[in-house]
């Protein structure tokens, strides 16, 4: 190089960085965070897939004293026909949804209600089953939600 001479590629830049507003420093700041967000969501999206083993198998039904239902969520492979039969019990046969996790090799059932049945508590709602595992199965237990088929009698 020459003196007086200098680097187009820096000139550029420099001449470009020097007439940058503080609220194109915003909107790279605001474009870098939604795209962190998006990333991480699609990594949780991506553990939950593949290391956590969630998997749903929509087509396996089940009857039980007349009553048939479908398994809609086996994580872990927790869905355990056998299992299920021997540890169901009649009290269970109320319940639109029956909830198996397993912990110490043993299996334990909750039923749960549709959030609009009328005989449904705040804890007995479908849509607290994410409490319930949470709060109540062991951290990365295996599990299965089986719901009740209503029948067309």
């Amino acid at each position: 190089m020459h003196n007086g001479d200098h680097d187009p590629q820096v000139t550029v830049i420099g001449l470009a960085h020097s007439q940058w507003k503080r609220e194109d420093f915003l909107l790279i700041e605001v474009s870098l965070y939604i795209m962190t967000f998006f990333r991480i969501k699609l990594l949780g999206i991506i553990w939950r897939m593949f290391w956590q083993g969630v998997r749903k198998n929509m087509s396996e039904k089940v009857v039980v004293n007349n009553i048939t239902y479908e398994v809609i969520e086996n994580v872990r492979d927790g869905w355990k026909e056998a299992s299920f039969l021997q540890r169901y019990s009649d009290i269970l046969n109320k319940f639109d949804y029956i909830v198996g996790d397993w912990g110490y090799e043993q299996l334990r059932l909750r039923g749960f209600y549709e959030d609009t049945h009328r005989k449904a508590s705040y804890d007995t709602r479908i849509s607290t089953l994410t409490d319930y595992i949470l709060e109540y199965c062991n951290f990365g237990c295996a599990y299965f939600v089986v719901k009740k088929i209503k029948s067309t009698d």
